[in-house]
């Protein structure tokens, strides 16, 4: 996965959590952050993943995970990005993309 700050740097409209990652030391705005994005990492996987075995049960889409990064951002920052926004997700099937 691959992605610009626009990413990380998107603002909420309001202040979210004055004890949170993404918001800078001393400034009025609260930014989406690199832990956000890693729970959205995290929270999408475990979405996607079967109760009895675990597995993906869209066996590791990449479109559903830059949707679902598209989505947390574009609410977290009530759809007002004020900057470029470049997401690159690839999948590549086990067993495949190996090198000959």
């Amino acid at each position: 996965m691959l992605y610009t700050d626009g990413i990380t740097e998107a603002r909420a409209v309001r202040p979210v959590r004055a004890d949170d990652e993404g918001r800078p030391h001393g400034a009025p705005v609260t930014l989406f952050g690199e832990a956000r994005l890693r729970a959205v990492l995290a929270e999408t996987a475990a979405t996607r993943a079967t109760p009895a075995t675990g597995a993906a049960t869209d066996h590791g889409r990449a479109d559903l995970l830059a949707r679902g990064i598209d989505e947390a951002v574009q609410v977290f920052a009530a759809g007002g990005l004020r900057d470029d926004v470049t997401l690159l997700v690839l999948h590549v099937p086990e067993g495949q993309g190996q090198p000959t």
